[in-house]
């Protein structure tokens, strides 16, 4: 943000949830993705790309009505990769 002098941008976050409260967040951001996790990492990384290429073709606005919505179950996000629009 500081590069390019604004906060004006779209961006996309990609959420990850750890299945265990955390002592240490940046190092479990920044651990090693465990093998029975690799699964759920591709599918995460899968709708990222899917939002990503709504947002290009479609809009931030659409994007985000559609990937940012959560789950009825739990009320966990159903779609780990949200968009935010900011203009």
């Amino acid at each position: 943000m500081e590069t390019i002098g604004s906060q004006q941008f779209t961006r996309l976050r990609i959420g990850v949830c750890p299945e265990h409260p955390l002592a240490d967040t940046v190092e479990y951001l920044l651990s090693p993705l465990k093998k029975a996790r690799m699964g759920e990492a591709e599918e995460i990384i899968d709708r990222a790309s899917e939002a990503v290429e709504t947002i290009l073709k479609e809009g931030a606005a659409k994007a985000m009505s559609m990937f940012n919505q959560r789950s009825s179950a739990a009320g966990e996000p159903s779609r780990p990769a949200s968009a935010e629009g900011k203009s």
